[in-house]
């Protein structure tokens, strides 16, 4: 069956639905499930196959396998107690390769591991070739209580062809009336491990509830195989409900959206790599309704994001790159009300594939990312506020020209790297020049921050290996 994904559908999106779509080399795919437990696997243009599955809630995922190009899948199931599924999929032409029933006790270890339950969700885009990640979640109910983890785990494929698991992470919690309220799928950065976000909240008797929203990584130090549990920062956490909406990454950054106490508000925290902390924490751009359907890209190899979301019957659609647009954009209209999950978008080279469910198949659209973006960028010149770097991105070792235009006089220059370590501080000259010597300063991404007397403003520079 070849999709055309370009018809407006009027039938309402199944309540239970959930979408994904990933994009690469070798096409755009999308993976969707309906009310049966069935979930479905198809090209969104050009192969007219599709697989189809026997589970519900698939998430995709893209990575290089020995040099192979492959999809990762996962479904779960609607029954307790039965092990979710791990697939890896030849996307031309569209086949299994190989799969693996994957239990929450493969991912941690409990009390009595053999009550457990929990699902399986994948990363979209890895950081790595010849190996990906996945998340879980998994509950234990215990005399008294709820035992409870939210787990990272990394597989690679054997010479056989079989997929195991070479590393763990997770959190957790041994505590009355305690559970993992929500949490993300894993998502990659070009310089560090995955991360992921999640929420955890713990009461008894009373409708408050302590809320955590924390983050941890996977750091390549545990033993294979083993259950290390770990928890970085907490990055928010207040008295009452409040939930993960949406995470996304870009090459240099990872964005998390969450609600809180009682999804009262949605806020938005940044991350970079190698922190466990947030850089910053803000309310929701564009008055976003707090309940909205909402997703983001996440690509390791993309400079920028997009955050998708629906409102008054519109899926819209804004750019990040480093700040967000002055505007948004109207993907479609018209749009029957959507659930968490019934929304996704990934990157590809040329812009954004956007998906959401419908009846009998997704929608899908592609946006360009110049129509998305207010300052098109270019392998030459970026301009932010009448500042110019020249040439962005650039060889490590080479010499950057930044220069102002009819911006106020730019009194001093300061070079950090992604951690906030001062890297270089530089006048410009009477001309407004300056040149940024780049020989002492390892390939990455620098944020080149510019005072002036009405502000501060703040833009990426690029160094690349040679």
């Amino acid at each position: 069956m070849r999709l055309i994904l370009l018809i407006v559908l009027v039938a309402l999106s199944c309540a239970y639905a959930a979408v994904d779509v990933v994009g690469c080399s070798l096409g755009n795919f999308v993976v969707w499930d309906e009310v049966p437990g069935i979930s479905y696997l198809a090209e969104i243009e050009g192969s007219q196959d599709t697989l189809e599955f026997g589970q519900h809630s698939p998430t995709l995922g893209f990575v290089v396998i020995n040099g192979e190009p492959r999809l990762i899948m996962t479904t779960s199931s609607y029954l307790q107690h039965v092990d979710d599924t791990l697939y890896m999929i030849d996307p031309s032409p569209l086949s299994v390769v190989t799969s693996r029933a994957v239990a929450s006790t493969d991912l941690c270890w409990f009390s009595e591991p053999d009550y457990a339950e929990g699902t399986i969700q994948a990363a979209r885009h890895q950081n790595e070739d010849d190996a990906f990640y996945v998340s879980a979640d998994a509950y234990l109910p215990i005399s008294g209580g709820m035992e409870c983890n939210v787990i990272s785990a990394r597989f690679q494929c054997d010479t056989s062809g079989d997929l195991y698991i070479t590393d763990t992470l997770g959190v957790s919690l041994d505590s009355y009336y305690a559970s993992i309220n929500s949490y993300s799928r894993p998502v990659c950065c070009s310089s560090t491990t995955p991360t992921q976000l999640w929420s955890y909240h713990n009461g008894f008797g009373t409708p408050g509830l302590w809320h955590y929203a924390g983050v941890h990584q996977i750091d390549g130090a545990t033993v294979p195989g083993d259950f290390e549990p770990m928890l970085h920062d907490v990055f928010h956490f207040e008295y009452c409900y409040g939930e993960i909406r949406a995470v996304g990454s870009c090459m240099d950054a990872v964005l998390g959206f969450w609600t809180t106490a009682n999804d009262t508000e949605l806020w938005y925290s940044m991350f970079l790599p190698g922190t466990t902390s947030a850089v910053y924490s803000e309310p929701a751009p564009y008055d976003i309704p707090v309940l909205s359907a909402i997703a983001m890209s996440a690509n390791p190899l993309d400079y920028s994001l997009l955050l998708v979301w629906q409102e008054a019957g519109e899926i819209r659609c804004a750019h990040w790159n480093s700040e967000w647009n002055s505007f948004y954009h109207v993907v479609e209209t018209g749009v029957p009300d959507l659930y968490n999950g019934n929304l996704a978008v990934c990157s590809i080279d040329s812009g954004y594939v956007v998906a959401w469910s419908a009846t009998p198949v997704p929608e899908t659209r592609f946006i360009q990312r110049d129509d998305i973006t207010s300052v098109h960028e270019t392998q030459e010149t970026a301009s932010v506020n009448d500042i110019l770097i020249t040439p962005n991105p650039v060889a490590a070792g080479r010499s950057i020209m930044i220069r102002t235009g009819s911006a106020p006089a730019i009194t001093c220059i300061e070079i950090f790297d992604l951690h906030g370590r001062l890297m270089a501080q530089i006048e410009p000259d009477k001309s407004g020049a300056t040149c940024l010597d780049t020989s002492e300063m390892p390939p990455g991404t620098y944020i080149v921050r510019s005072r002036t007397a009405n502000g501060d403003s703040s833009q990426k520079i690029i160094l690349l290996s040679n």
